[in-house]
């Protein structure tokens, strides 16, 4: 399997992808290299994908993703990893993020010490991308699919759905190899599964219910060497979602957890979704949020410590329903900083603001 993730890899990348002319050289490159974001060689697999294809097209593939992903690490995630070293000093094994999509991105910046990652969203799984002549059109459906989360800070779930059905890359696989090897880890195995009912995986091919949600764990590793695990399951978790009782099992099952809201689109602020919110205030040792998440006001004192971080602006106008009179007047009391970084539905520096959550002992 890391034979032709590490093909895949460099496909999507745009990274040593043998352009026709260049076909044999590449491929040489390809042995030559050693451990790279996608694990072990994927020698002439991707040169052959390119060969015949104009010259330019990788060529252009590579600088429009490379510019994107260099102003982001600049504008977002650099700020946005200094402020997580400085602020959030101890870690849980595992992070559980839900309405998350396939955002690695933000989840591996704020939480870079998870060993596991379980992360929800509507979004499908999609499969193991394949490396052959079509796919490297893909890639240039994967990038503009990308183009919100790389130029703001959050998905659009509807679009994402249209767009991931469409392309020849389906699904969040490709996505996630995407972030984790830009995040310079290296993709050991991926491997589809199944959610059962007591919340445990088990493979796509073993006997399930029906209709049993479709999930995706991806192991891989960094420069320290830790093998760390993400789990991805297509779940609904509002309260009618036939499977969130699976997957909140599936979170018990990992013990104490960090949890991460972003971008949730105000859904917990409705009592729809009640059970994944009591859920979120029970299990986690510390929640990290924006103003999108659990409102305020269910957060008893007793059994949180709260810090308002940033500047509370209130929801941009798609959600102007949502302001939180008593987050701003928590935000006015302690008058924190403002942020340096665009998070969430506020992608300024300077607008945005989180809520660190802390359980008391």
């Amino acid at each position: 399997m890391s034979y032709l993730i590490r093909a895949v890899i460099l496909l999507i990348l745009g990274t040593s992808c043998g352009l026709a002319s260049e076909a044999n050289t590449r491929s040489r490159e390809l042995d030559r290299s050693g451990p790279v974001p996608g694990g072990a060689s994927g020698r002439g697999i991707v040169a052959a994908a390119w060969r015949g294809a104009p010259k330019e097209s990788w060529r252009q593939h590579k600088q429009q993703l490379d510019l994107a992903w260099s102003q982001l690490e600049r504008t977002r995630l650099r700020p946005a990893r200094a402020w997580a070293k400085e602020n959030l000093k101890s870690h849980s094994p595992t992070l559980l993020y839900a309405f998350s999509g396939p955002d690695y991105l933000y989840a591996g910046t704020f939480f870079p010490n998870a060993t596991t990652y379980v992360m929800a969203g509507l979004e499908p799984v999609g499969a193991i991308p394949k490396v052959v002549a079509r796919n490297r059109h893909a890639v240039g459906q994967l990038r503009l699919s990308l183009r919100t989360i790389l130029n703001y800070s959050f998905f659009r779930t509807k679009d994402m759905r249209r767009e991931f059905a469409s392309n020849n890359f389906s699904g969040v696989v490709p996505v996630l190899f995407m972030f984790i090897a830009r995040a310079g880890k290296t993709i050991r195995n991926a491997e589809l599964v199944r959610l059962g009912p007591d919340g445990t995986l088990v493979a796509a091919s073993d006997a399930v219910p029906p209709g049993s949600p479709q999930a995706v764990r991806i192991t891989f590793a960094g420069s320290d060497g830790i093998e760390r695990s993400l789990i991805y399951v297509q779940v609904d978790v509002s309260n009618t979602g036939r499977h969130l009782d699976a997957f909140l099992a599936l979170a018990r099952k990992q013990g104490e957890v960090d949890a991460f809201l972003k971008s949730a689109s105000y859904l917990m602020h409705v009592e729809s979704f009640s059970k994944i919110r009591a859920h979120l205030l029970a299990q986690p040792r510390l929640l990290l949020q924006d103003d999108s998440g659990i409102p305020l006001r269910f957060f008893a004192p007793t059994d949180f410590e709260l810090t308002p971080l940033g500047r509370y602006a209130g929801p941009i106008s798609l959600f102007a329903g949502h302001w939180q009179r008593d987050l701003a007047a928590l935000h006015a009391r302690a008058k924190p900083k403002p942020l340096t970084f665009g998070i969430g539905y506020r992608i300024h520096p300077g607008e945005s603001s989180l809520l660190l959550a802390v359980r008391k002992k």
